[in-house]
């Protein structure tokens, strides 16, 4: 055999004997904390110091004066804060008696403004809760783009003069929609 061949299949069974070595030496050094109870959520009194891991001569009779002091930090259990509350404001409810009250009238008043009429000339022939899937209310318009999520209102069916009308609303706008 080469001697060159040797050394290359050699050194790197050298090299990983001498790392393993060192690393089992200075693990021999490694003083463990006190064990902290996983129960526990509090932390020690401010008069006690916080229980930590500590390498280095000063604290292991074994170690060798060249083996550099390191204190490595101790992680203490903590409580979990809870999750601050989310304010979400809720779209109202279509199905409230007070909002078809409110949505009846604004839907009167404003039949009655598109036929040119008293309001005591519009007559309410339906009001039913509904969901629209988006915020067109189910009337969209030509050229408009509208929010895509679930608005809750109601179908009102009016009579004018004769003739019935289909209005749409939610909790802020009334919508024609014939």
């Amino acid at each position: 055999m080469r001697p060159d061949r040797t050394l290359r299949h050699i050194i790197p069974i050298i090299l990983a004997a001498t790392i393993l070595v060192a690393c089992s030496r200075e693990a021999a050094y490694i003083t463990p904390a006190p064990s902290v109870s996983p129960a526990s959520t509090t932390a020690p009194a401010v008069s006690s110091p916080p229980p930590t891991m500590t390498v280095g001569p000063g604290l292991s009779p074994t170690a060798p004066p060249d083996v550099p002091t390191v204190a490595a930090p101790t992680v203490l259990p903590t409580a979990i804060p809870a999750a601050p509350p989310t304010l979400a404001a809720a779209p109202p409810s279509p199905a409230n008696p007070q909002d078809a009250t409110e949505v009846r009238t604004r839907v009167v008043t404003e039949a009655a403004r598109q036929a040119n009429v008293p309001a005591d000339q519009v007559e309410v022939l339906a009001v039913e809760p509904r969901e629209w899937a988006d915020t067109s209310l189910g009337c969209p318009e030509p050229g408009n783009s509208y929010a895509q999520v679930v608005t809750p209102g109601f179908l009102v069916l009016v009579r004018v003069q004769g003739v019935i009308a289909e209005f749409h609303a939610d909790g802020e706008r009334v919508v024609r929609c014939d």
